[in-house]
């Protein structure tokens, strides 16, 4: 089933993103791991647009998809990728594969 609401967009991401640790994965976003974890259990309802570029750059999605779930959602192994880049450019290891 698609991830219907921005709050399980972000989870999704996250999941998908093969790091374990939230504090890890906003950091590339450059945002706190509690403002991550925010959107990621929907105490936000909405993101500015600077926070969703910054979001759907580091995990290559789209905006649309990211904001309204327009689009087709994006893969798995994409956002891995796309995050095992973003450390890489960074000189970090994204780490051990979550679960």
């Amino acid at each position: 089933m698609a991830p219907t609401t921005l709050a399980e967009r972000v989870s999704y991401l996250c999941k998908h993103s093969g790091v374990e640790s939230r504090e890890r994965l906003s950091g590339l976003c450059g945002l706190s791991s509690a403002h991550l974890g925010l959107f990621a259990r929907g105490k936000y309802p909405a993101m500015t647009t600077t926070v969703a570029s910054k979001i759907a750059s580091t995990f290559a999605c789209s905006l649309d998809w990211l904001i309204d779930g327009k689009e087709p959602k994006p893969k798995p192994a994409d956002i891995h990728a796309a995050v095992a880049k973003s450390f890489k450019s960074q000189g970090k290891s994204p780490g051990p594969k979550a679960a």
